[in-house]
């Protein structure tokens, strides 16, 4: 099977990391820089255009996943310390307004952060960091 030529998504400052497609194929979401030197989480059309930030927390946003129905973006939210949360921006439909961010864990996370199949609950694996 052969492709077609490429073509760039998005035109934006900075490097753009890990990017993940939705699950309907119609957006990726990934991460670059933000606000006051840490990273936010944004989404694009995979048509292209212009990045949405959903996610910019006053800490460093990465490693974005995609809920199973396209609804619901997880990711970590790393600190100075290296120490990292989830947090999670929702949305009511495809192509909806994505809600403020929130924290889901009060312990802390690493990689990789998976949801389940259903979409019910996120997994990650438990730091060794206090």
């Amino acid at each position: 099977m052969s492709g077609g030529d490429e073509a760039p998504i998005v035109d934006m400052p900075g490097d753009a990391f890990q990017p993940r497609w939705s699950p309907d194929g119609t957006e990726i979401a990934f991460y670059s820089s933000g606000t006051a030197g840490s990273s936010a989480i944004f989404v694009v059309a995979t048509k292209g255009g212009e990045a949405d930030a959903i996610a910019d927390t006053p800490l460093s946003d990465t490693d974005p996943v995609w809920s199973p129905d396209g609804l619901g973006v997880a990711f970590l939210a790393w600190a100075h310390d290296h120490t990292t949360m989830v947090w999670l921006v929702a949305r009511e439909r495809v192509g909806g307004e994505w809600s403020l961010p929130i924290q889901v864990t009060d312990f802390l996370c690493e990689r990789p952060l998976l949801w389940h199949p259903d979409g019910a609950s996120l997994v990650c694996r438990l730091s060794d960091s206090k």
